[in-house]
């Protein structure tokens, strides 16, 4: 049987061959012990987190999180969305977690003009992603944005461009994404 090994568990296993291997050295006093054990499995922890890379290609679900309209938001103004599922980096592990949060930026946003303008505009770009307390900027580019056009008032034809909180979307990273040790 076959068990996969976490950070948690390959840092355990290295504390205690940490322990085995201080068996011999001339300080074994349990702070002396303790401090060696404890340095070493802060670097494994940290080799670990550091060595989190996603591929550039990797596609990131998310979903917008407030309704947006092309008669109340303009171009410049930031809209949140919420990672929806885990994104893996290259060794299977979680890098990207279900219910990080995206910060996008609206580049356009137009109404559809006259009865013969078959949509309006909507893009979005993104700025930021938080995952637990750290920020990072990766590079990536938003698909299109499902919205739908309702009618403006006092200008027959034209349609707002219409997005509601919850629409999902696609992020594609054009660049490998490297996390940052934890």
């Amino acid at each position: 049987m076959y068990r996969v090994l976490t950070a948690g568990t390959l840092a355990f296993g290295v504390v205690l061959f940490g322990l085995a291997a201080c068996a011999g050295t001339p300080d074994n006093s349990p702070g002396a012990v303790a401090a060696r054990t404890a340095a070493t499995a802060d670097s494994v922890i940290q080799a670990t987190a550091a060595a989190r890379t996603v591929a550039a290609g990797t596609a990131i679900e998310a979903t917008i999180q407030e309704p947006l309209a092309s008669g109340t938001n303009i171009a410049g103004q930031q809209v949140m969305a919420i990672v929806s599922r885990n994104v893996l980096d290259a060794g299977g592990g979680v890098a990207i977690p279900g219910g990080a949060s995206i910060v996008l930026a609206i580049a356009q946003l137009s109404a559809a003009k006259g009865a013969g303008t078959a949509d309006g505009s909507i893009a979005l770009t993104m700025s930021s992603l938080h995952i637990n307390d750290s920020t990072y900027q990766p590079r990536g580019r938003v698909g299109a944005v499902p919205h739908s056009l309702a009618p403006v008032t006092g200008a027959p034809g034209d349609r707002n461009v219409v997005v509601t909180a919850g629409t999902p979307i696609t992020i594609t990273l054009t660049q490998p994404f490297k996390l940052a040790s934890r």
